[in-house]
């Protein structure tokens, strides 16, 4: 599965289908939420989106790593931006 690191601390999964405007949106979108976490949490050390699509649906899967521990987050929604989006809020509660 394709991988694209963004900054040292933000890797995308299975985006590579996204168009350039897409990409453009969810880099912003992701970015946004990483800063974040790096202001929010002294022991933040990586985002991990991982995004696959199930017929109409885009499954986003956000793994935070803190302190090397992992916890992961799942949204799964008919628009794209709406479920990177779910699935970080679901984060950022939980912190």
């Amino acid at each position: 599965m394709d991988s694209q690191e963004l900054g040292g601390n933000i890797v995308l999964t299975g985006f590579s289908s996204c168009d350039l405007g897409t990409m453009h949106i969810l880099k912003k979108i992701v970015g946004n939420y990483a800063k974040d976490f790096s202001e929010r949490l002294d022991d933040f050390e990586k985002l991990h989106l991982k995004m696959s699509r199930n017929e109409m649906q885009f499954d986003v899967e956000a793994t935070v790593t803190r302190s090397g521990n992992s916890t992961s987050f799942i949204a799964s929604e008919s628009n794209i931006f709406v479920g990177v989006d779910g699935a970080l809020k679901k984060a950022v509660r939980s912190f």
